[in-house]
């Protein structure tokens, strides 16, 4: 993430929904809502987390040609399996 230029800090833009198992990974969707007036692409830092709140897993997912004032949606996959209740929250995400 830190090679990406011009870059805008946009975690508020992204929200991460509920988690579920899609075969032997965790997933969960990602949506970014682009309140620009020009497409946006998004690049997100997703952290899976136990019920305890302990680091799991992190992927990065990119979410591209966001719409001006518009959402759409990615979804974040576990790299690999995760045992238990998980959550998935939004570490970083970057507009560009």
């Amino acid at each position: 993430m830190d090679q990406i230029k011009d870059g805008a800090n946009a975690t508020g833009d992204v929200v991460a929904g509920p988690t579920s198992v899609d075969g032997d990974r965790t997933v969960a969707t990602v949506t970014a809502a682009n309140p620009l007036d020009q497409t946006a692409d998004y690049t997100v830092l997703v952290t899976f987390r136990d019920g305890g709140g302990n680091f799991l897993d992190t992927v990065l997912v990119t979410v591209d040609g966001v719409p001006a004032g518009a959402s759409k949606s990615g979804t974040a996959r576990s790299n690999r399996t995760l045992d238990g209740a998980t959550t998935a929250e939004i570490t970083r995400a970057l507009r560009h």
